[in-house]
């Protein structure tokens, strides 16, 4: 099960921030029904939208094991009026939410569920789960919400509103990165 080891350490760090926890699954190959791999992404995040609309899910965030979170400024963002939330990208032919963490609505969702993702493949990207998700919805007419609070690189500190950081845009993913994280997200010493 691939970075499995990660699950405790996110549960100890931004996950403690949940008043449900039980909101915070972390979806596996197995659990899911399809490969576990980096190749099989787009198959797991396709298998997690169809998971979240059998459980009538109004929006899901989608979060990579390798970033940091900070959960009130998520629940507190907006996100809710938009269909398709996150960091986005534009220089391929398709814009898309940059994969460390973006948000789906349940419209969205439908859409990824009944949709053939293969029909809109982007040549060189069909392992991508990111781009494939923001391809298939621009197909499908929905529309991306930027909010350059998602991603940021200059991280999730007191005195920012900065949603989340993906960890391995500057060093390697490590359990202390992620405490490390946490800690300065708090403003105590990292």
């Amino acid at each position: 099960m691939a970075h499995a080891d990660r699950f405790y350490v996110i549960r100890e760090t931004w996950g403690s921030q949940l008043d449900f926890p039980a909101h915070l699954i972390f979806f596996t190959g197995p659990m899911l029904g399809v490969p576990d791999d980096y190749l099989s992404l787009p198959q797991k995040t396709r298998a997690i939208c169809q998971w979240s609309r059998d459980l009538k899910y109004d929006f899901t965030l989608i979060c990579d094991t390798d970033t940091y979170l900070s959960i009130p400024r998520f629940l507190a963002s907006g996100f809710e009026n938009y269909d398709y939330t996150g960091f986005v990208q534009t220089w391929l032919p398709v814009p898309y939410c940059s994969g460390p963490s973006y948000v789906l609505s349940r419209n969205a969702i439908q859409k990824l569920v009944e949709t053939n993702w293969k029909q809109f493949e982007v040549p060189g990207h069909a392992t991508d789960e990111d781009v494939m998700v923001g391809s298939v919805l621009f197909h499908r007419g929905i529309r991306y919400h930027h909010d350059d609070r998602y991603v940021n690189p200059a991280g999730v500190l007191p005195d920012n509103d900065v949603i989340s950081e993906h960890i391995t845009f500057h060093v390697p993913y490590t359990h202390e990165e992620m405490y490390k994280r946490h800690r300065r997200a708090n403003g105590s010493k990292p």
